[in-house]
């Protein structure tokens, strides 16, 4: 079970559950505003470290080099073009 999971059923009242979490070994010193607090942390943490801008912006040093690439060579061919005429 995920560890929010764990928190959840603390915070309802299953001191067992929370034997089965990381805090184990705290779960006598915690009150339901701790469980709380901290069931609000781990549902802040990001499952992936690769976030959407992070995607973007990987895509974006992608595709700059290749449309440059692109772009270099049709210049070549209209000046070729152009210098046969």
């Amino acid at each position: 079970m995920h560890h929010s999971g764990l928190i959840n059923r603390g915070i309802d009242g299953d001191i067992e559950a929370l034997q089965k979490s990381r805090i184990s070994g705290q779960f006598d010193k915690l009150n339901v505003i701790d469980l709380i607090s901290c069931k609000k942390i781990i549902q802040g943490v990001k499952e992936l470290p690769i976030n959407i801008p992070v995607v973007l912006r990987i895509l974006f040093y992608i595709i700059i080099p290749l449309l440059t690439w692109v772009a270099v060579s049709l210049v070549d061919k209209i000046v070729v073009a152009l210098l046969d005429a």
